[in-house]
């Protein structure tokens, strides 16, 4: 036990002169996948070594002192000296350089982890119930996080609703997403982890900040890139609306933008209404029942505004939960959306051609459906 307390310290030292992250690490942790995890490792270790020590001693001496005077017929209780120079400044003094040496460390690696490198990948994320979205300088967007390998990475954070909470046990960060203002982390994914011949390399993702029902289900995946992957990746996710039909496009878009969360596509109901049932009623040209008891016809203009705001006619049966998307899905990411959540009754929408198609023809294929072009403004 005094050895691997020990070697804890001697490692922690070693690691924190090293930008050069080497070995597996434990076998009960994560991979070691990020330039600060194994410095991370080493100091929680260390900790864990001093805590388990100290226990061991307490409860040790404890032990021996209950037994040693405990009540005895025959035997007398005996004085004891109250004080003891050595002993106080022992105990004082050992405790005081173990939490100097751990908050010294701590406190190295904290400030490390708010200076992000200057060259150093800039990825927003938005957190809602229950899904995240990574939006990258390009425009690209996704529910997976892509980054290449050996490149610094930050992510600029928020959430649309509540506390949530980005965890990457593999690269060993952690930060609160907080709605209403922007918190960051970022994390170096390090040489070596892609194997040979290897592009991609996945890890996981999770919310570690209790965010409502499906709390457990918000996960997501983090994909580690090569420099080339990374860049073909890039440039496909940009402009996959351009390079898809506006049926798979909205597919994409609805996972993108979260729907999946609270929607299914079938007529099953989950946090809201089943999408096939809504795209029936508008394929028929019936209504929808709203909470207030009254109805409203079942058209493009309902299914636009409740995508847009769902605060302002709310399906019987539900209350509102669904994020404000006013102003967060441009005309095109509106338009392939609607498509898709209409194509789930009506299968003359899965025939749609690409977005925008229509115009460089001079009409036909690919014209989006009427009503279904919202400004998202």
């Amino acid at each position: 036990m005094l050895t691997h307390f020990i070697q804890a310290l001697a490692t922690t030292a070693a690691a924190v002169q090293s930008d050069q992250v080497v070995g597996e690490g434990p076998d009960f942790f994560p991979p070691q996948a990020s330039t600060i995890a194994e410095t991370t490792d080493h100091i929680y270790l260390f900790i864990f070594w001093v805590s388990l020590v100290s226990f061991c001693i307490l409860i040790g001496v404890t032990a021996y002192f209950v037994w040693k005077y405990r009540a005895r017929d025959g035997h007398q209780a005996e004085w004891t000296s109250p004080h003891n120079n050595l002993l106080e400044v022992t105990w004082t003094v050992i405790p005081t350089i173990i939490v100097v040496f751990i908050f010294w460390f701590g406190m190295k690696g904290f400030l490390d982890l708010r200076q992000p490198p200057g060259d150093a990948l800039n990825v927003q994320v938005v957190a809602q119930k229950w899904s995240w979205k990574f939006v990258y300088p390009n425009g690209a967007e996704d529910v997976g996080l892509h980054v290449p390998v050996g490149r610094p990475v930050r992510l600029t954070m928020t959430s649309v609703d509540v506390l949530h909470s980005l965890s990457i046990p593999a690269f060993r960060v952690k930060q609160d997403v907080v709605p209403g203002r922007y918190t960051t982390l970022w994390f170096d994914a390090k040489d070596g982890l892609l194997k040979d011949g290897e592009d991609v390399h996945v890890l996981d993702l999770f919310c570690t900040e209790y965010c409502g029902e499906n709390h457990s289900k918000m996960l997501s995946q983090v994909f580690v890139h090569t420099d080339e992957d990374f860049a073909r990746w890039a440039a496909e996710a940009a402009n996959f609306i351009g390079n898809m039909s506006q049926y798979e496009a909205g597919r994409k878009q609805f996972i993108v933008s979260g729907c999946n969360s609270c929607h299914e596509v079938t007529a099953e109901t989950k946090i809201g209404p089943g999408l096939l049932n809504v795209s029936q009623a508008i394929k028929d040209g019936g209504t929808i029942p709203l909470a207030d008891g009254s109805t409203v016809p079942a058209n493009l203009e309902y299914l636009r505004e409740s995508i847009l705001n769902a605060n302002v006619k709310i399906h019987a049966g539900f209350t509102n939960q669904m994020p404000l998307f006013q102003g967060q899905l441009r005309n095109d990411q509106l338009g392939v959306l609607t498509t898709y959540i209409l194509g789930q009754a009506d299968e003359s929408y899965r025939s749609l051609g690409v977005w925008g198609a229509a115009e460089e023809n001079g009409g036909g294929e690919g014209q989006p459906a009427e009503g279904s072009e919202g400004s998202g403004e």
